[in-house]
Formats: C-alpha cells, structure tokens, sequence
C-alpha cells in the first residue's frame, strides 16, 4: 500500500539537506587542501587558479587555498594578526611588516617626523600625535600650557618656556619687547628745527646686574614708549636693549637730561655693565633721506681711511678686535663701491660695518656701550658733527673733521672735551684757542 508524503516531511528534509551543505561551506581551506592529500589529488590556488600539489599551498588566503608561488610573489604575512593579505594592504613599521587594519589598530602616525609609532607609545601633543623622539623637542608653555616646539620657544631666567603670544605678553607686561619688534616711531622736533628733515635714533645695549632684566625693566621702561622702549638682544648674554625714537639733534640736547635721569641713572645704581660688559654696543641709526648720495660717499671715505683708524678707534671707545669684529672699518677697494654709495645702497654683503646703509637708515655701529650721559652724548654729537662737516663739501679730511668740531665747540661740548682729553685736539694755553691736532 503506497502511502503519500505529507508537506511537512518534504520541508523538514529539506531544512536538513541546507544544513548539511551550510556545515560543509563552513569548513576551512585547510581541511579541503588535507583531504586532497589524503587522496593525492591536487588543489586550486585560489589566485592563479592553478592545479597544484596540496604541500606547494602556502596558507590560507580569505578562506581559500594559496599556493606558494603567489604567496611569495604577491602576498604577504601580517606579523601582528599572522594571516596572509595581498601586498596591495602591506605596511613597513620599522622592520616590520602588517596589514592595514593592525596598522590602525595598533599604530599612530607621527604628525612630525612621519613615522608610525605603538599607540601605548605615542605622545599627544596640543591633539597631534608625535613619538617620544619628536614630543621631547616640545616644552609646554609656562603660562598658557600649550607645547612649543624647543626651535621657537622663548625661556626667561628661570628656563621657564613660553610660546611667543605668551612671551609677548609677558615682555609687554614686564617692559621688554621681543627682538626686531619695530615699533611705529615717533618722531621728535625742537621748536627751532620744525624744518630739519636729519633724526638720530640709539641703540644702547647693556648688561643687567643682580637683578632680573623684567625688574630693571620695571624701573627704566617708558610707561607710554613714545621716547624709548626696550627690546631683547641675542647678542647679550643677559641683557636690554634700549632703543629711542628718533629725535632732531635740537631735540636730542633737550632730552639728554631726561634720559640720564629714568634711563642711565638707574642702571648705574642697579649694578648694571655697558662698557666694560664686552658683549654691548651703541648704535646710531640716522634719517638716509638726509643724506645726499656725495655726501655719504665723503662720509666713507673720511671712515674708511687707514690714516684715520687710530683716532676713531679711540673715539669708538672699542676695543681693537670688538670694533674689527661687530664694526669693521676694513675696505680696501672703496673706489670700486662708489656707485653703490652714490645708489645710498650697501657696499658690503654683511651688517658688521662700521656703516650699514638699511632700507631707511644709514646705521653708525662703531661705539662701544656706556651709562654715562657724557660718553652717550659724545657719541651722538659725533654723528652730527659727520653730517655737518660733509654737507655741501668737495673734499673732506680728518683734520678738516677737527677743525669743524673746534669752531662748533659749544654746539658739541662732549665731543669736544673728550677729544681735548685724549689730545685729539690740542688746546695752545697762551691764546686758549683750540687746533686740530
């Protein structure tokens, strides 16, 4: 008797026959590679598609068997997941080789030198990641916590390190600009000279004594800068530098008072160096429009005389290998620089020259610091005593230099009383009536 198969045995059956195939997709390449061996039938690559002997499979590559040709040409093992990928995903970590998803995983790259490093390793800085190498080039910034990298961090006396918003700030607060802040300048006029177009501007560099530079900046700075303000210099070992505005010569005699008082004064009673520091200098900057091109050329040519050098070293107040060094008054072949003068454009390839021609100033460097009013005075009147003496001239000499500064000795005292000193000029006693020396 025939007896009919009901819809549910039909189901049922198939339901397992789906497992049985479901189980057997589940199983790896490796056992199908083993059972070929066990029959001595070869395998498919799953790359190449070569038939091949099961010993010649290198692995498994996504489920399916590799052979060990394609694996050594094409592929690769990740040393940190140990399973086979294409060389398509292959990293180098040092010495080391992985696939792209260990790679995330377990590495950073670092934002600065490039390299990968272990995440437990990294190092975050301001939200970037570096390796230690590159994080131990970094301080953090003493004020505001952000890290600096060590190339533009700033460090006050302490070897605190500040980022340069943080340093500004501090340096405004304490009285002390960065280097080279150029502040607008402001320029001064006496009442006689509202026509007189020639500025004088100062450098004067010194060295601070026991106290720190932001305690004697407290006592020397100008509250509203508008006659000096104060800057750091990289060529001080701990030291201010003192820059005024510009100013007439008129406007000068009727501050050099004022600028003894706040400014020399007080860094004499606070220990302070200037000219023996060996480190300090002043620098005169003056107004290029004021100078006609023949006229500096006769002002280079009266400074860059080897007859003259003795006389202006002691003028400078230098020493010999200072003054070679940061001021030279070395030129040989000054004819040949002529038209570069007459351009008002630099003869020289360097900035240490006893005159440095910039872009608005004709700069005089070759006098040694000082904090007495007399010797900052003599410096400034020399300046004008050269601008003076080479308007409107022909010729020029030294003792024609001298002869000028004697008839206008009332206009400079202090140049004129420190060259009588250092019998640069010699006074007849009889008729007291001073000649050139």
């Amino acid at each position: 008797m025939n007896s009919e198969i009901s819809n549910e045995e039909i189901i049922g059956s198939a339901i397992a026959e789906v497992a049985e195939i479901v189980g057997s997709v589940d199983e790896s390449a490796g056992s199908a590679v083993e059972e070929a061996a066990e029959e001595g039938e070869k395998v498919a690559c799953c790359h190449c598609g070569e038939y091949v002997d099961p010993d010649r499979i290198a692995g498994d590559y996504r489920g399916d068997p590799l052979c060990q040709t394609c694996y050594e040409n094409d592929f690769f093992t990740c040393e940190h997941c140990d399973e086979i990928f294409h060389v398509d995903d292959m990293n180098g970590v040092g010495d080391a080789i992985m696939c792209q998803d260990c790679l995330d995983e377990h590495y950073y790259y670092c934002d600065d030198c490039s390299d990968y490093v272990l995440q437990d390793y990294a190092v975050d800085v301001n939200g970037r990641w570096l390796c230690q190498s590159c994080a131990d080039d970094y301080y953090r910034c003493d004020s505001c916590g952000y890290y600096v990298h060590g190339g533009s961090a700033y460090f006050d006396d302490d070897s605190n390190a500040y980022c340069e918003s943080c340093w500004e700030d501090r340096n405004r607060a304490g009285g002390i600009h960065g280097h080279g802040s150029k502040l607008a300048p402001v320029f001064h006029r006496a009442g006689e000279d509202a026509f007189d177009n020639m500025f004088f501007g100062m450098e004067l560099e010194f060295e601070v004594g026991a106290k720190s530079r932001q305690e004697i900046a407290e006592e020397i700075s100008d509250p509203d800068e508008n006659d000096w303000y104060l800057e750091e210099d990289g060529s001080l070992t701990n030291g201010i530098e003192v820059i005024t505005h510009p100013r007439t010569f008129q406007s000068w005699k009727e501050f050099f008072p004022v600028f003894e008082e706040n400014v020399l004064r007080r860094a004499r009673n606070n220990s302070c160096m200037a000219h023996d520091a060996g480190t300090c200098g002043i620098h005169i900057h003056t107004s290029l429009d004021a100078w006609e091109g023949p006229q500096l050329f006769r002002l280079f040519s009266l400074l860059y005389n080897a007859k003259n050098y003795e006389e202006i070293l002691t003028i400078t107040q230098r020493k010999r290998d200072r003054l070679n060094r940061w001021a030279s008054l070395d030129i040989r072949d000054l004819g040949s620089r002529k038209y570069r003068i007459l351009d008002k454009r630099s003869p020289f390839n360097t900035r240490y020259a006893a005159l440095n021609i910039t872009r608005n100033t004709l700069e005089i460097r070759i006098f040694n610091s000082s904090l007495r009013l007399d010797r900052v005075q003599k410096n400034i009147e020399f300046v004008y005593a050269l601008y003076e003496y080479t308007k409107g001239k022909q010729r020029v000499s030294w003792k024609g230099l001298k002869s000028w500064i004697c008839k206008n000795r009332k206009e400079v005292p202090a140049l004129y009383d420190f060259m009588v000193k250092r019998s640069l000029i010699i006074v007849k006693q009889d008729l007291d009536l001073p000649q050139a020396a």
